[in-house]
């Protein structure tokens, strides 16, 4: 089944005519590349399930599309800042840093809100039941990422002193591996993976829903290299569609939607539906309001790079334009049915 796109047709030709701006209507022929390579993390969102149901290799016939997979938002500022890749998956941390530090690139849709999908397991055997409980253990977690802004927003908020406790730069699959050996206490990671630890003996002592309501909100963004979306308006459209699609399936047939995302993983339904529990997908129209990419988001944004410049991981804040510029509501204005 094709995207619509405000109701128009995007029909793909070899010749461009005339593109719109960013968010404009398809009409005619329009201008797109050969490749468009999509960079991915095991997350159970709405990108998963358009990658599992193959609507844009159908809705943009004749353009390749690879999908590239990585862990952590880190990986995916290396690979659009070398060019790897044109759209990927990063969280709201790594994009803060991202923009501070001048990655050349937009957040065109939030893929979700955090909640308990993103938590910190501690290991029952090493009686971690208080913050305070955690100097002197190790505890993995990806650096430059969302739970890696999560556990220090956590350290701070309960006093405990960050150079006391032993963080150990690990990506998931790295954290499950070191847990099973028993090279760490803990682990600040996201699902599938934060499942593997609380089913091996794991309990949580926070997660992201709970640094939400203690003012640390985080997100997984998509982002979208500047001179792509500038030259491929249309394209943009499409994809934006499709993550729209997957957002209302999931709304509306959740079996069929966790189904998508169980057989990506491997695991069972009833798993993949837990977990997506964990986050919160928002519609189109949701996203192009202004509570999200129509404006308030930049506030939250903003917070977490100045935490992280209070933190002294970026050496400065992004001004308000650059902030601006960097958060795009239009692909998600088109995208509402």
């Amino acid at each position: 089944m094709g995207v619509a796109i405000l109701g128009a047709a995007c029909t793909a030709t070899a010749t461009p005519t005339a593109s719109p701006t960013s968010g404009g209507a398809c009409t005619g022929s329009f201008d797109k590349p050969a490749e468009i390579r999509l960079g991915f993390q095991q997350v159970p969102n709405g990108d998963i399930i358009v990658k599992q149901s193959g609507w844009l290799e159908a809705d943009l016939a004749g353009v390749k599309v690879t999908w590239l997979p990585f862990n952590s938002g880190g990986e995916v500022n290396q690979a659009i800042t070398a060019n790897g890749i044109d759209i990927g998956l990063a969280g709201s941390s790594p994009v803060s840093r991202g923009i501070a530090n001048g990655i050349p690139y937009a957040v065109p849709w939030i893929f979700d809100v955090i909640g308990a999908a993103e938590a910190l397991a501690v290991r029952k055997t090493a009686n971690i039941k208080t913050p305070a409980d955690l100097v002197g253990k190790k505890i993995g977690v990806p650096f430059v990422s969302t739970t890696h802004y999560s556990l220090l927003s956590y350290l701070t908020v309960s006093n405990v002193d960050r150079s006391k406790v032993e963080l150990l730069n690990m990506s998931p699959p790295d954290a499950v591996a070191a847990w099973k050996t028993g090279q760490i206490d803990a682990a600040y990671i996201w699902e599938p993976a934060l499942s593997e630890l609380m089913n091996d003996g794991g309990e949580a002592l926070v997660d992201s829903a709970k640094m939400a309501e203690l003012g640390y909100p985080t997100f997984d963004f998509a982002v979208v290299r500047n001179d792509f979306a500038q030259k491929y308006p249309c394209v943009m459209n499409i994809w934006a569609a499709a993550q729209e699609r997957a957002v209302q399936l999931y709304k509306s047939d959740p079996d069929k939607a966790t189904g998508l995302v169980a057989k990506e993983f491997g695991i069972d339904g009833a798993t993949a539906k837990r977990q997506m529990a964990g986050l919160v997908l928002l519609t189109a129209s949701e996203q192009a309001s202004t509570k999200w990419l129509g404006g308030d988001l930049l506030a939250a944004i903003k917070q977490t790079a100045q935490y992280l410049l209070d933190q002294k991981e970026i050496d400065k804040m992004p001004d308000d334009a650059t902030l601006r510029a960097a958060v795009v509501k239009d692909y998600a204005a088109a995208a509402v049915k």
